[in-house]
């Protein structure tokens, strides 16, 4: 499976515009990101290639593009776009997941009806199994990487939020 870069940085910000911060790890930055020529809504993971600079981590991107390649198509697993590369950074467009983490939830609710954590648990389950089956090991797997569509799960009347959602 290759991975090729859609284009520069140069590219990246004639095609998208960046907005607000979604998120942030040790090697990345996760921001909203619009699509110019239409206006769809993204979220871009964006690395400064200064941290990434061994061989070992270089390796570490490559295969984290491939695996987002490999589990395209499943409804509960994040959606791979394009990437973008330059001396200094990459971009990584992926699917704008809305909603709420699965740890806000636990930390809000003290219980789920046992149909609700059903669901919840059918479709983390599902969507590993698809990551498995295509030959994809999720290395962070944590509550905190889980994003729920609340009205799928019942919970939109029982929810108070201090962001709004795209439900």
């Amino acid at each position: 499976m290759s991975v090729e870069a859609a284009g520069s940085g140069d590219d990246y910000h004639a095609a998208y515009s960046t907005g607000a911060e979604l998120g942030k790890g040790a090697f990345a930055v996760v921001k909203t990101a619009t699509r110019l020529r239409d206006g769809k809504q993204f979220a871009v993971k964006v690395i400064t290639k200064s941290i990434r600079s061994s061989g070992a981590e270089k390796q570490l991107l490559k295969t984290e593009i491939q695996a987002l390649k490999r589990v395209l198509g499943h409804p509960k697993v994040v959606q791979f776009e394009e990437f973008y590369e330059d001396k200094n950074s990459v971009w990584i467009v992926m699917e704008h997941v809305p909603g709420v983490e699965l740890f806000y939830l636990l930390e809000k609710f003290t219980f789920f009806p046992e149909a609700i954590g059903c669901r919840i648990l059918c479709s983390i389950f599902n969507a590993v199994a698809h990551c498995h089956a295509n030959k994809v090991l999720h290395r962070d797997l944590k509550v905190g990487v889980i994003h729920l569509d609340i009205t799928f799960y019942g919970l939109q009347n029982n929810l108070i939020c201090p962001f709004s959602l795209k439900i």
